[in-house]
């Protein structure tokens, strides 16, 4: 979903039908945040909001942890890519201070969404062991920025 747009829209139909098969009901809400994402990268604004928004509200219904369905996450970049800094910048901050704290976000996410706000000291992308250089790290995780806008951002 963060890379791929055409892709994720050819695949969350067959992943939506398996977790309503099953009655996954954290899956589903996975697939509107995936469609939300997919949406944004092609512009279509109104639809990606009005998924992200199922998603949140069937995340708070199942109380899935944060982990599972970053829909803070996803909120960040979306509205980072529309010039929406102030609302964004609010939602990252409250990441920040919640990472790592029990049954909260997890560090990186407080990390990726401080690299997209512009505020790498809300959280140190160094201190977090990433799987690659924290440099190549952050090169990754600004592509999907650069892409939303490019594709439907402001």
């Amino acid at each position: 979903m963060w890379f791929d747009a055409e892709l994720t829209l050819r695949t969350v139909p067959e992943a939506r039908e398996l977790n309503q098969s099953v009655g996954e009901v954290v899956g589903l809400a996975q697939c509107d945040m995936a469609e939300s994402m997919a949406r944004a990268m092609r512009g279509e604004w109104a639809v990606a909001t009005r998924l992200l928004g199922e998603a949140r509200r069937t995340f708070e219904a199942v109380g899935a942890s944060a982990e599972l369905l970053p829909i803070d996450v996803v909120e960040v970049l979306q509205l980072t890519a529309r010039g929406q800094d102030g609302q964004a910048l609010a939602i990252t901050v409250r990441l920040a201070e919640t990472a790592g704290a029990e049954e909260a976000f997890l560090p990186v996410w407080a990390a990726v969404t401080a690299l997209w706000t512009g505020q790498p000291e809300l959280h140190d992308f160094t201190r977090i062991r990433w799987l690659d250089l924290p440099e190549t790290t952050r090169e990754r995780w600004i592509q999907p920025l650069h892409r939303l806008r490019a594709g439907g951002g402001s």
